[in-house]
């Protein structure tokens, strides 16, 4: 395969991604209802929508993981965050497949699939929407973790210490919640 062809095969895509992008931002649901969302087609079409969709909430939230002191020069952290990012849309995708079926739903998992990976379109615009809350949410953590501090700087119950991942994972959050509220 050529230069040519692979170039002229990813401008196609993203073409037909962002022009897919747009139609779902301006229409909603109605953009794709004449799609037949349980077909192999519709079904890959929109997990490769979902990859891009990914790639533009990582590229969403690199200002405020860098103003936390993530570093993201690292190419496996880049990797592993959008296909993080990507598992849990297609997680939450069968959430709402399996709470679909349990209230009587009768479309199959393709279509389910398909139709959420669509939809996912508003989540880039939500993050950005999203950022100028990052400082308050940011210092609104900093001081949880300085309430779950002793003065000693130790910290006051046993999981404050033990995940040291990152700010935005939910186990830690969580974790540090839990410490709160017990106090």
């Amino acid at each position: 395969m050529e230069i040519g062809t692979v170039t002229k095969t990813v401008f196609d895509e993203t073409k037909d991604v962002i022009i897919t992008w747009f139609g779902v931002l301006s229409q909603g649901e109605p953009a794709f209802a004449s799609l037949d969302l349980a077909t192999n087609s519709a079904l890959l079409f929109a997990l490769r929508f979902l990859f891009y969709i990914s790639l533009a909430d990582f590229a969403v939230s690199i200002p405020s993981s860098a103003a936390n002191g993530v570093q993201n020069e690292n190419r496996m952290f880049i990797g592993v965050s959008i296909a993080s990012i990507y598992v849990e849309y297609l997680a939450f995708s069968l959430i709402i497949y399996g709470t679909m079926k349990l209230l009587g739903g009768k479309a199959p998992v393709q279509a389910c699939i398909a139709g959420y990976c669509f939809l996912t379109a508003d989540l880039p615009v939500a993050a950005v929407l999203r950022l100028p809350l990052v400082p308050i949410i940011d210092a609104a953590l900093k001081a949880v973790q300085t309430i779950l501090t002793s003065p000693a700087g130790g910290p006051l119950c046993s999981c404050a210490s033990q995940h040291g991942i990152s700010w935005f994972s939910f186990w830690h959050l969580y974790c540090q919640w839990e410490c709160l509220v017990s106090l």
